[in-house]
């Protein structure tokens, strides 16, 4: 269309001379055409013949190609795993804020544990376990069908740290995730694309693991502090590796 559209301006301006005249006063306004001088007539007329004929074919090539495009986009699917796991309250859902990269029809999978959880304390942890586990078979059941090339994953969530462990578990092998995080001061989503703020890891307890113990318990403070007295009474006498994470608070979740 780009050739097609020079042509038009090559042939007009070498061979045709283009005369306007404006009305003034009792005037009649006056457009006129001629091909005296310069470019030989017939050259200038095939000129513009090749520039409608480009712009026309680059005008029925781009509605195809838009048209294979819009095909395209139909065949694929974004699926959105929302899990809500703490206290009730508002804010905009997850499936508000894909970002417009992402195309495809929007599928949306709301993990709800909230029933499960009472002012921020999980008081039935086996029943949420259970909604979790059976993630994988529902997310499964909606790609059957489909090439996996034309699937995107995107998910987020407000949960506790241990479900919010789980459900990556489960959802993350063999896929590309796209993971979006609740920002609680902006009281938007975000994408989870920020710099290394250099936080790291730090080992509290580390009890001396004899090399015929075959399990020990592991515990991650990352929002809030573990209290080891609950997890002893557990795994009674199973060794207990304790990480916290440097300044860690809700915004470290």
């Amino acid at each position: 269309m780009r050739i097609g559209l020079t042509s038009l301006v090559l042939a007009f301006g070498a061979g045709w001379a283009l005369d306007i005249s404006l009305p003034f006063q009792d005037d009649q306004v006056a457009i006129g055409l001629n091909s005296s001088g310069g470019t030989p007539t017939i050259i200038a007329y095939l000129a513009a013949l090749v520039g409608v004929s480009l712009l026309g074919g680059g005008f029925v090539w781009e509605v195809l190609r838009y048209r294979v495009e819009q095909n395209r986009s139909s065949r694929k699917k974004v699926i959105v795993i929302e899990v809500r796991g703490l206290r009730d309250g508002g804010g905009s859902p997850l499936s508000a804020a894909i970002p417009e990269t992402v195309q495809g029809t929007l599928e949306c999978m709301l993990v709800d544990l909230r029933q499960r959880v009472k002012d921020g304390e999980i008081v039935s942890p086996h029943v949420a376990l259970e909604i979790l586990a059976s993630l994988p078979s529902d997310l499964r059941r909606r790609e059957d069908g489909l090439n996996r090339g034309d699937i995107t994953l995107v998910y987020g969530g407000l949960a506790s740290v241990p479900f919010s462990f789980l459900s990556g578990v489960l959802i993350d092998d063999e896929r590309s995730v796209i993971l979006l995080d609740w920002n609680r001061h902006e009281e938007a989503w975000r994408a989870l694309d920020g710099s290394d703020d250099g936080m790291r890891f730090e080992v509290v307890e580390s009890p001396r693991v004899p090399k015929s113990q075959s399990e020990v318990a592991l515990a991650v403070s990352v929002s809030y502090g573990i209290n080891t007295n609950d997890i002893r009474a557990l795994v009674d006498n199973i060794p207990i590796v304790e990480l916290r994470l440097e300044g860690g608070s809700p915004d470290a979740h």
